[in-house]
This record gives C-alpha cells, structure tokens and sequence, in this order.
C-alpha cells in the first residue's frame, strides 16, 4: 500500500474515480442528447457528427498518403543515389 502511495498516478487516478462518483448525481445530459431522438435538432446533432468525422478521416487519409507518397519517393531516390555511385 506504501507503494501505491508513493505513485503519484494512482493518487491522480484515485482522485479523478472519487470526484467522478460524487458528482454522478448532478451529472445529466444536455437538451437535445435527453430529448425526442427524431426530432429535427437531434437528427442535426447526428448529421453534423457525421460530417466532422468525415472531415476528420480525409484529413488523416490524406496525412497517410503523403506521408507513403514521401517514403516511396526516398526509397526510389536513395536507390538512384546508390546507383549513381556505384554502391549497387
């Protein structure tokens, strides 16, 4: 148990479970999460989730691309380097 003590983690983590748990009656959800689920604000909601994900996968799609796009490019001019002096 000293241990535990001494790890300031646990103490953090500790903390955190003890503020979660005594604020759980307070804790509620917004208007339009704990409201009609067809309605036209909640349908919105959803819709623009959905679109920032959207935007999201694109944006980390692209990252990924350029960055296969970057290794292949210094692999193929690594090899002509080597070529180049005669290492090959």
């Amino acid at each position: 148990m000293i241990a535990l003590a001494r790890n300031p983690r646990w103490v953090l983590v500790c903390c955190a479970l003890a503020a979660v748990l005594g604020c759980a009656e307070r804790v509620s959800a917004c208007a339009t999460c704990f409201g009609d689920p067809n309605s036209r604000m909640s349908v919105g909601v959803v819709w623009g989730v959905l679109v920032l994900v959207g935007i999201v996968v694109s944006v980390l799609t692209a990252f990924t691309g350029v960055s296969i796009f970057w290794m292949k490019r210094a692999r193929r001019l690594s090899e002509l380097d080597r070529e180049s002096l005669g290492l090959m």
